[in-house]
This record gives C-alpha cells, sequence and structure tokens, in this order.
C-alpha cells in the first residue's frame, strides 16, 4: 500500500526548526532528516578516500556501485560473514542502510514479509492431563500448594532459582506463586 503522502512533500535534505508544546510551553528545535546526516558523514568519502582507508581501487568501488543500483532486486540476509567482524555492528548497519536505499525491501526478488501459515499448537499445556501436570516439579496455584514427586514440600534451595525453572510456563490464566527462594 502506498502512503497518501506527495513525496515532493517529504524532507529528506536539509535542516528544518519543529516547534513542540507542551504543558502550554512552545520549544523550537532545530532538527536534520536522517538522509542529511547520512551525507554529510559520507561526503568526506570520495573513491580515492575510500581507497585509502579499505584498499579497494576506485573501479571496483564503481562496479560494485553500479552492480547495486542496475535495478537488480537484492536480498539482505545478517548473521552471515559481515556479522562475525569485530566491527559488525556498524557494518552491518551500513549494510542494512544501503539495502533499505535500494528499494528491494518486501518486493519480489528482495526480503519479502509473509504472513505465517494458520496453525493450532500442539504443545500448549492446557493438552497436558492434570494427572501428569501434578507430577511436574514445583507447580502451585491457590488451590493446590506445591509438593514434590513425594508429596512433601521442597526444601529451601541455596541460590536463587528462577520461577519458571521451577514451574513452567501456564496457559491456563492462573498466575502461579513462587515456590523456592534464596535460603537455607
Amino acid at each position: 500500500m502506498r502512503s497518501s503522502i506527495d513525496p515532493q512533500r517529504l524532507a529528506l535534505r536539509g535542516t528544518f526548526t519543529v516547534t513542540l508544546e507542551a504543558d502550554g510551553q512552545r520549544v523550537d528545535i532545530g532538527c536534520m532528516p536522517a538522509f542529511e546526516h547520512l551525507t554529510r558523514e559520507a561526503e568526506p568519502y570520495d573513491a580515492l578516500h575510500v581507497q585509502a582507508v579499505t584498499n579497494v581501487p576506485p573501479e571496483a568501488l564503481r562496479a560494485a556501485a553500479d552492480l547495486l543500483c542496475g535495478g537488480r532486486r537484492i536480498a539482505y540476509h545478517a548473521w552471515s560473514g559481515l556479522a562475525q567482524h569485530t566491527n559488525a555492528t556498524q557494518a552491518d548497519r551500513a549494510v542494512a542502510t544501503l539495502y533499505a536505499l535500494s528499494g528491494s525491501f518486501d518486493r519480489i526478488g528482495g526480503n519479502r514479509i509473509r504472513r505465517s501459515p494458520p496453525y493450532n499448537p500442539v504443545n500448549a499445556f492446557g493438552y497436558i492431563p492434570k494427572e501428569q501436570m501434578a507430577k511436574a516439579l514445583g507447580i502451585r496455584t491457590a488451590d493446590r500448594p506445591a509438593r514434590n514427586g513425594l508429596g512433601h514440600r521442597p526444601r529451601p534451595l541455596p541460590g536463587c532459582v528462577g520461577r519458571r525453572a521451577l514451574q513452567g510456563a501456564r496457559d491456563d490464566g492462573v498466575r502461579d506463586e513462587p515456590v523456592a527462594f534464596a535460603g537455607g
């Protein structure tokens, strides 16, 4: 679905003053769109400067730019190679920004957002018989105190134990109470 906003009205470059109002007070704040910040940061990196920093010759840089600008769709997959580098966060952001600018997001040939097929969960706790659930370690509800497998209350554990580690998740809306705390 396309936006109803005229693309010519979008402010991608420049500096602007935005007026904010709260509690009856108005404050003018200067701001720049992200593309203006990106352009200013990238400005010193002409082909020769990039070669000095990366050892990538200008011809190879131009060939890569031509490949990306050639109208073909691009699919972007994180955590494969680039994300393993020591500077992964910044490098991955740069590639993600370049990918976003390619126009390939959610288009044929690029990364698509698809709805999952409907399914019925087969592992919900509601499917476990109550007799089996009674054997689970540490499950306690308001009407049934926690007991171990022998019918005794569990002894305090030396150390901190997370509630869900002992109880398991519940999907029946009943809030479980903690069963063990750091202690004795």
